[in-house]
């Protein structure tokens, strides 16, 4: 990913956070003719990615040994010029997003395969009765999935915020986003107030 030197971020707990609350990445393979993506939750575990897809999605044929790139996409918003106390300026879009290296592994085993599924219950719904019911049908699901690992290699941040711009024109895109009603501008305000200290 290109990554001007002023929108660079490589803290590591930085990166955890962004990749913990963004958890809808997209997953890309080369494929044989052209690069291959699924957009999938991915929990971070340690120093490496873990999920499962369905068996029926080719994707995880490419776990082959062959490198893959884990994009999670944070806060987001369109900075119009007319935000900016100087002038002139040109439109641009604010973002966070961090980028992923590995190379996924396909989990064999069915009590891993499961332990990954009641993992991703304990994140994305942890009120969820965990009855023997829904153990056993769990368990009978295991063979329409695959589930696997992503051992972290690299990781790149990127958080493009406006730091290229003056300190009055960060803080006038901050304003404007601060009092939009938008959850996206909002989202974006909080992450630029966060950067300037």
């Amino acid at each position: 990913m290109y990554i001007p030197r002023h929108f660079a971020v490589d803290d590591r707990e930085v990166l955890h956070r962004v990749i913990r609350e963004h958890s809808f990445a997209t997953l890309i393979s080369s494929g044989s003719r052209e690069p291959f993506a699924t957009h999938i939750p991915l929990l971070l575990e340690g120093d490496e990615l873990i999920g499962h897809m369905a068996r029926a999605n080719p994707h995880w044929k490419m776990f082959d040994g062959r490198a893959a790139l884990a994009i999670f996409s944070g806060p987001h918003a369109y900075v119009s010029p007319r935000f900016y106390v100087t002038a002139p300026n040109v439109p641009t879009w604010n973002y966070v997003t961090v980028h992923v290296y590995g190379k996924p592994e396909a989990i064999e085993g069915a009590e891993e395969s499961a332990a990954i599924l009641r993992r991703s219950l304990d994140i994305y719904d942890p009120s969820l009765p965990r009855s023997e019911e829904l153990e056993a049908y769990m368990a009978s699901q295991l063979r329409g999935i695959v589930a696997f690992r992503i051992p972290i290699e690299r990781m790149e941040g990127k958080f493009k915020m406006n730091q290229n711009k003056k300190p009055e024109d960060r803080s006038a895109v901050i304003d404007a986003f601060s009092v939009s009603g938008e959850p996206a501008e909002l989202a974006v305000a909080t992450v630029m107030r966060d950067l300037n200290g």
